[in-house]
């Protein structure tokens, strides 16, 4: 898994300001895209969070992506590696939203042995209110967020 220098005490602090910057960078509900395009939505995505996101999360966000129905009307955003989206249909347009979670303090396990974080997020609205675990990875000498799932498995 390449050098044991992994530092479990700073990743945490890291993983935590990156969430923290994260969820301070848009505002809940905040227009992400008004397309309908997949390609253009995933350029926004890489664009906007490629430095929130590690590579392989990035892939993982884009196959969901391609999974979608045409409308995000018909999509279901409340898949856990879409966590920090939400569909703005109710605008009567076709727009992507940003969904802003909460850090879950008593949330938070770092895994030295896999040189990772996890941190339990949650929110008061749809679709934040199924708590979700991020875990996070070092890439590009940041944490990053290298998956998401269900907290309540």
């Amino acid at each position: 898994m390449g050098c044991s220098n992994f530092n479990g005490e700073q990743a945490t602090k890291d993983a935590e300001k990156q969430l923290y910057d994260l969820f301070n960078k848009y505002d809940d509900g905040e227009i992400l895209s008004n397309t309908n395009d997949k390609s253009e939505i995933k350029r926004t995505i890489k664009h906007k969070f490629n430095n929130y996101f590690t590579e392989d999360y990035r892939r993982k966000i884009n196959q969901e992506i391609d999974h979608m129905k045409a409308s995000i009307i018909e999509s279901n955003l409340d898949h856990p590696v879409v966590f920090f989206l939400k569909d703005g249909s109710e605008m009567g347009e076709y727009i992507v939203k940003f969904n802003k979670y909460d850090l879950s303090k008593e949330g938070i396990v770092t895994d030295v042995d896999n040189h990772s974080v996890q941190v339990e997020i949650d929110g008061d609205r749809n679709p934040a209110q199924i708590p979700v675990n991020v875990i996070f990875k070092e890439e590009d000498g940041m944490m990053k967020i290298d998956h998401v799932e269900d907290s309540q498995l």
